[in-house]
């Protein structure tokens, strides 16, 4: 259950045409509340479950320093509703993710299928494990949003130079240390 902007709008909208008909305060504040609650209400129950959204997520299993790897989500809508789905990636900042956070608006039983390019900055195993996916609701004042756990694990590997530089560099240091 979130509260989105819109509704504090809706209440500052509100407010002074309810002033301009009732002298009373309290209620002019009980008013604001009933309408901006019923719209709220009106429009979470409008909002599809968010369990009704399939999401995939693709990672590469390994990238190297100097290469870029591809992540993406394949979202499923197997809800009766159009839905404004919103996802949030758990991406490590030095993965260097172009996006970490994506909305699209999807019809009943549509799939989608989003990209964006990993470019890591230092070695390392990265755990991506929770993905956290946001509906909104058709009117704009409410939103369901669900965290899910899918672990993942990205493996950056430093650059690999060629054969005959890595044969090189070895004989390098066995002369270096006396071998």
């Amino acid at each position: 259950m979130v509260v989105r902007r819109r509704l504090a709008l809706l209440a500052a909208i509100i407010s002074p045409l309810i002033l301009l008909s009732v002298n009373s305060p309290w209620l002019i504040l009980a008013g604001v509340i009933a309408i901006t609650s019923l719209a709220w209400l009106v429009d979470f129950f409008l909002t599809p479950n968010p369990s009704s959204v399939i999401i995939e997520r693709k990672l590469p299993t390994s990238i190297t320093l100097d290469r870029t790897g591809t992540a993406g989500w394949l979202i499923s809508n197997m809800g009766t509703r159009t839905a404004l789905v919103t996802l949030a990636d758990e991406f490590s900042p030095s993965l260097q993710a172009r996006t970490r956070r994506v909305s699209v608006e999807m019809a009943p039983g549509r799939t989608a299928t989003i990209e964006t390019d990993l470019e890591p900055t230092r070695r390392g195993r990265f755990q991506i494990a929770e993905l956290v996916v946001r509906l909104d609701g058709p009117l704009g004042f409410a939103a369901r949003q669900q965290t899910r756990w899918l672990p993942e694990e990205v493996r950056v590997f430093p650059r690999f130079p060629s054969r005959a530089e890595a044969e090189l560099r070895l004989r390098r240091s066995r002369l270096d240390m006396g071998l």
